[in-house]
């Protein structure tokens, strides 16, 4: 049977009991364990004395430290020390960190699991938990191994949004309640909804779209007929990402649509982040019930923060915040907004912040942002983490700003890039911009497309990747879907992901650039601009890409 505390009995007794009878057979731990000693003493040149409750190796050679949690309130203590006896470890024997390993055995768990879980995330060496069972006398009895629990990396804003439409403000207040009532339903908890009023323009932009539309179809549309409601009320909705585990315990409650899931990943070998995305698509969109609205429309972090705030002028009247987001009070709406922009890479197509060498936890949200954005693109990824690595191994003081803008398809990059001549918003890039605490020069990263010269017969690669079809290609980007066969076409172009370095040096700015070859920078030309390379690919090839704009324009009512 599992053994009760018993509150008379001093936790030393408890504790010296259950050591030593683990250590007369520490199989029933693992058969791999070998004990080298009990009560083992590491000391420390920095003052601290540790005694390990269990000092063993495993059949892979690794030292083990096996720690021992007696009491509920022994938690923290138990984390402090294993961080203690690892140092002292790692001091006294030279050991690595993958020539370690750590056990953390308890016959309570409670109030242990929450900190374990997080702590495990947070060490590069190996950590197991086991709950251990103990008779009346305290003789251990069975271990169990301790699942951590999957705990949230932090907030994260979905990329699946939504947006409902109103032609009332009795409507828009009946949609209110209506959303509270349908997540509280799916037993979503954390999560936005954006109040947003239409532009003083929107009727007549709206009614010109509509008669655009109408005349493309061969249609008489008019928005007075009262066919189509005019909507000047919006609620727009997101949540904040959950766990894997936490989508999967929802949906399953749905017995079909669990089905239909399990189906649809198998059968599209979907991995990572594209699962993640499909449970928010099924739990928001394809599992009834859904919230009151009039009009419905599928939406995402570019079109909110471009097609409705930029082009259409929708306006910003509250935002209503549930769960962990409202009692976030030192949490600013600016930032909301900016991170339903998708500036934190949500849809791994932008991701803007800036941090200090100091600040060690903003770098590891850093690094874990860009293995999502960049998850498509190894070069930049690549190419990014080696720069911040070089200034924080060498442990210079310096503040950067990150700017990535990663659209999904080459293609519909050059597309929109022609369509808004003189911008350079649509060309894929990123940009790193170092100020050192030290040095008044400027160091600026900027990742460029690079043509390799050789011109390419375009229309071979619209029947390669699009059955010679454009239609195709406008039906990504109505659906904002991404472009998997991106880096393949970029190789057939001719195409590749480069970093250029700019240092700027004072006081007159004088610049020399350098490119990363083989992870070296090497003194190169200056170049008129970081885009030029791809701005003559184009050049070289206007003529198709004219006809190509045409083509793509018959498919979009603008």
């Amino acid at each position: 049977m599992s053994y009760r505390l018993d509150l008379n009995m001093p936790r030393e007794h408890i504790e010296d009991t259950i050591r030593d009878y683990l250590a007369e057979d520490l199989s029933i731990i693992s058969s791999e364990l070998t004990l080298l000693g009990k009560e083992y003493h590491l000391p420390h040149t920095a003052g601290t004395r540790g005694f390990v409750d269990l000092f063993a190796k495993d059949n892979r050679n690794r030292y083990v430290i096996i720690e021992l949690k007696r009491s509920k309130e022994a938690s923290r203590e138990t984390l402090h020390e294993i961080l203690k006896y690892v140092e002292a470890l790692k001091e006294n024997k030279t050991v690595n960190e993958s020539e370690l390993r750590v056990i953390v055995v308890s016959t309570e768990w409670k109030e242990l699991l929450v900190p374990f879980s997080s702590f495990i995330k947070r060490v590069r060496f190996t950590v197991e938990g086991f709950l251990l069972n103990v008779d009346d006398q305290l003789h251990p009895i069975s271990c169990e191994r301790i699942t951590p629990l999957d705990l949230k990396d932090g907030r994260l804003f979905s990329p699946i949004h939504s947006i409902r439409l109103y032609s009332s403000i009795d409507n828009l207040n009946r949609g209110i309640q209506s959303h509270i009532e349908v997540f509280k339903d799916k037993q979503i908890r954390d999560y936005v909804l954006v109040i947003m009023y239409a532009s003083e323009t929107f009727y007549e932009e709206t009614s010109s779209y509509l008669e655009r539309v109408g005349e493309a179809l061969e249609l008489s549309i008019d928005m007075d007929d009262g066919i189509i409601p005019y909507c000047p009320y919006m609620i727009y909705s997101t949540l904040i990402r959950m766990s894997e585990n936490r989508y999967l315990d929802l949906i399953a409650r749905y017995e079909e649509t669990y089905e239909e899931l399990i189906e649809e990943i198998e059968s599209n070998a979907l991995k990572g982040e594209d699962i993640i995305t499909l449970y928010e698509d099924y739990l928001v969109h394809n599992i009834q019930p859904f919230p009151f609205s009039e009009i419905i429309e599928i939406s995402y972090p570019a079109k909110f923060a471009f097609k409705l705030r930029e082009d259409e002028g929708w306006v910003i009247n509250k935002i209503r915040r549930f769960g962990t987001l409202e009692h976030n009070q030192l949490l600013d709406d600016s930032v909301i907004i900016d991170e339903l922009s998708g500036s934190q890479g949500s849809d791994g197509r932008m991701f803007r912040c800036n941090f200090t060498s100091d600040d060690v936890p903003k770098i590891d949200e850093v690094q874990a942002s860009l293995k999502r954005v960049l998850s498509l693109n190894k070069s930049w990824l690549n190419h990014i983490d080696y720069i911040i690595q070089y200034y924080v191994n060498g442990s210079k003081n310096f503040s950067v700003d990150i700017d990535i803008c990663l659209p999904r398809s080459i293609l519909l990059s050059i597309y929109r890039q022609l369509k808004e001549e003189g911008t350079t918003t649509w060309i894929p890039t990123y940009r790193l911009h170092f100020d050192f605490a030290d040095t008044a020069i400027k160091k600026l990263y900027v990742g460029v497309i690079e043509w390799n010269g050789m011109k390419v017969d375009m229309s071979k690669v619209i029947d390669k990747y699009y059955s010679g079809d454009v239609s195709k290609l406008a039906l990504t980007a109505i659906w904002n879907g991404s472009g998997d066969d991106d880096l393949e076409i970029m190789r057939d172009l001719g195409l590749k992901f480069k970093t250029l370095l700019y240092e700027l040096y004072p006081p007159d700015n004088e610049t020399a650039v350098f490119k990363l070859e083989d992870f070296e920078f090497v003194l190169t030309e200056a170049f008129d601009s970081p885009y030029s390379s791809f701005m003559l690919f184009i050049e070289e090839h206007i003529e198709f890409f004219r006809a190509f704009v045409k083509d793509m324009d018959s498919y979009f009512v603008t």
